[in-house]
């Protein structure tokens, strides 16, 4: 995919930046850069996802909740994306939309410890620490 004036490789590396400045906690050069990103390469999903990341991250839900849908419209079965609706939800204190969201996330073809990790936490955060247990048991399992 190329977008913009940006090769793979530096769509990549812009994308991975705009991580690194929202791990390390500097919100507004990750809000910057996910913007720049969304601006160059408004088909690459990834950039919509962590324009999300750094909203809900910046208390700014609805936008997050808005913005993964985004990435939604381009990528609509990633796990990762719909795990982060969840929390968009979460945060909006949309509990039965969660659930919901929930019953779709659990149909994947789970493989990896990672995504059981992912329910089981999704899961605790609703409350439902028995249903929690079993996705936490199974990424035991797999690791």
């Amino acid at each position: 995919m190329q977008g913009g004036n940006l090769t793979e490789a530096q769509l990549r590396q812009y994308h991975q930046s705009a991580w690194s400045s929202l791990r390390e906690g500097d919100l507004d050069l990750a809000w910057k850069k996910s913007r720049v990103l969304k601006a160059k390469v408004p088909g690459f999903a990834p950039g919509w996802e962590i324009s999300s990341k750094v909203a809900l991250a910046m208390n700014r839900r609805e936008d997050a909740l808005n913005l993964i849908d985004r990435a939604l419209i381009i990528d609509a079965g990633r796990f990762s994306f719909l795990s982060h609706k969840a929390h968009c939800l979460l945060g909006l204190q949309r509990l039965d939309d969660v659930i919901t969201l929930l019953d779709k996330l659990k149909v994947h073809d789970l493989k990896h410890a990672a995504e059981f990790d992912a329910l089981g936490n999704l899961y605790s955060l609703c409350k439902d620490h028995s249903r929690a247990l079993e996705y936490f048991e199974k990424a035991v399992e797999l690791e």
